[in-house]
């Protein structure tokens, strides 16, 4: 929800709906968007003999997908640093300057990692270092 909504419930509230196993279910049944939800991934009804394949098969994948990275998580920084939400938009724009010739790519390179280093030291916790 963007911090400067006019209706910060309504956003609330909208997110919520989008996220809600229902909302999720029609999305994937008729839009051919698949769920992060694991619950529905496992859903009887996508592992039926009818819907096996294609949604059953690719529900089947991506849960196999999180239990080989499930033990993992713990170390992904995404998932576990406060400062992602600012990093993800500073990347946006330093990733935009070498397609608009402002820098080079070993430019951007650095930027990207001197500022995404700065900002989660500056709103985080989680240790982060430049290999």
């Amino acid at each position: 929800m963007a911090k400067a909504s006019k209706n910060p419930e309504a956003a609330y509230w909208l997110v919520r709906y989008i996220a809600s196993y229902d909302c999720q279910k029609v999305l994937m049944k008729e839009g051919g968007q698949f769920s992060a939800r694991m619950d529905l991934l496992l859903d009887p009804e996508f592992h039926s003999p009818e819907t096996e394949y294609p949604l059953g098969l690719v529900c089947s994948y991506l849960v196999d997908i999180w239990k080989q990275q499930a033990p993992y998580v713990d170390n992904y920084w995404y998932f576990n640093t406060r400062a992602g939400g600012k990093v993800y938009e500073m990347q946006m724009n330093v990733l935009h300057k070498p397609m608009a010739e402002e820098v080079t790519i070993d430019e951007c390179v650095e930027e990207l990692v001197a500022k995404t280093i700065e900002l989660t030291s500056k709103f985080d916790t989680v240790p982060i270092r430049e290999e």
